[in-house]
């Protein structure tokens, strides 16, 4: 017989919370962090677009001959 989980027997589980102050702690934490990982992704994209501008410049002088040739 396979048991199933549904709102019936949801009922009959005990679930443990931390205490409402260790919960507010918690989320504090988690947006602290999520913002510090939002602001280094946002980076991350700004360099990105950067390198891509630079790799545009040097492949247009590259083509139209403004890169001096190695020696």
């Amino acid at each position: 017989m396979q048991l199933h989980f549904n709102v019936e027997t949801s009922k009959e589980v005990t679930v443990s919370m931390p205490p409402l102050a260790e919960q507010f702690a918690i989320v504090d934490y988690v947006d602290r962090e999520l913002e510090y990982e939002n602001h280094r992704a946002a980076k991350v994209e700004q360099s990105a677009g950067l390198l891509e501008e630079y790799r545009s410049a040097l492949i247009t002088s590259a083509v139209t001959g403004r890169i001096a040739e190695l020696q």
